[in-house]
C-alpha cells in the first residue's frame, strides 16, 4: 500500500505533529508517502537518512513540512472575501480607526504570496478609488516554510497568473511577456516573516485576520489552540476569515459568525 513502511509514516508524522501541530490522520497518510518518496528520489538519499536528517535537523523538517503543506492557491481566491471587503469591513474600519487612519492586516498562511498580495492590490485600489491619501495599511504576511516566504519576497509569478487577476489591478504591476511582479512601491506597505501558528501569538494588534485554507491540517484540539493564539492578536471587534471548505462550528473560541449571501466571517467581542 505504502512505499514508505509504515513504521516510518507514523514516526514523520509524529515529528510533524509535535512541531508544527499539523495532524495526519491515517486517511492522509497516503500523501505523505508520496511526499516523502518525491524527496527522496529528487536528494538520491534512503527513507532512513531521510528521518535522521528531519529527526536531527529542524530546518529540514520544517522545508519538508512546507512540502507536504503547500497546496494550490491562486490570486483572488474566493473573491466574495474581497467583496466583503470592500462593501463592509473596510467602511466600519475607516469609521473605528478615525483616529489613527490606519487599517493593519495578517495574513497568517501567506504560502508564495498570493493572498496577501492580493490583499495589498485591493486595498491600493479601494484606498486610491475613495480617495483615502491621508490613511495607510500594512500587510503582515507569514507562513511556517521558508522557501515559500523566498517566493513571496521576490513577488515574482509567471504571466499565467494575470488571468486571475482582475483588469482593474493590472495597472499596479510589472508585466513582461513571461512575468508579472510585484512593484517596489507596493511592497513598502507588507512584511513577510516566518511564524509557526503553534506558537505564542504575535505582538502587533490587527483589524483584519486571513487564516485560510490552514485550519484543515490540524484536528478540532489543535484548531481550538490555533484559533485561541490567533484572536488574541485582534484588536476587539475586529474581523476573521477561514476559507469557504472550512468550518470552525464546535470549536470553543471567542468568534462570531457574521452570515452574508455568499460569505461568512467572524468578528471577535474580546
Amino acid at each position: 500500500m505504502f512505499k514508505t513502511p509504515e513504521v516510518t509514516l507514523h514516526k514523520v508524522a509524529e515529528l510533524i505533529h509535535g512541531k508544527s501541530g499539523i495532524n495526519f490522520p491515517p486517511s492522509h497518510l497516503k500523501v505523505l508517502d508520496q511526499r516523502i518518496q518525491k524527496v527522496i528520489k529528487e536528494k538520491e538519499m534512503t527513507v532512513n537518512e531521510f528521518y535522521s536528517d528531519l529527526l536531527l535537523d529542524s530546518g529540514k523538517l520544517f522545508e519538508f513540512i512546507g512540502i507536504v503543506t503547500t497546496n494550490h492557491t491562486h490570486f483572488f481566491r474566493n473573491i466574495d472575501h474581497f467583496h466583503a471587503l470592500g462593501d463592509t469591513i473596510i467602511p466600519a474600519l475607516l469609521e473605528a480607526n478615525e483616529l489613527t487612519k490606519h487599517i493593519s492586516i495578517w495574513s497568517c498562511a501567506s504560502s508564495s504570496g498570493e493572498e496577501p498580495y492580493t490583499l495589498l492590490l485591493y486595498l491600493h485600489h479601494y484606498f486610491e478609488v475613495h480617495n483615502l491619501q491621508d490613511w495607510s495599511f500594512s500587510i503582515l504576511a507569514t507562513d511556517i516554510d521558508q522557501t515559500s516566504l523566498a517566493t513571496a519576497e521576490k513577488g515574482i509569478y509567471p504571466i499565467a497568473v494575470l488571468s486571475s487577476i482582475p483588469k482593474e489591478y493590472h495597472e499596479y504591476l510589472t508585466i513582461d511577456e513571461h512575468t508579472v511582479e510585484i512593484p517596489a512601491k507596493l511592497k513598502k506597505n507588507i512584511r513577510f516573516a516566518l511564524h509557526n501558528l503553534m506558537d505564542t501569538h504575535r505582538n502587533s494588534l490587527i483589524d483584519i485576520l486571513f487564516c485560510r485554507n490552514v485550519l484543515i491540517y490540524f484536528n478540532d484540539a489543535t484548531q481550538e489552540k490555533v484559533i485561541e493564539k490567533l484572536v488574541k492578536g485582534l484588536k476587539p471587534n475586529r474581523y476573521f476569515f477561514i476559507s469557504s471548505s472550512e468550518s470552525i462550528t464546535g470549536i470553543k473560541s471567542d468568534l462570531t459568525p457574521v452570515i452574508l449571501p455568499k460569505v461568512i466571517y467572524y468578528t471577535n467581542k474580546k
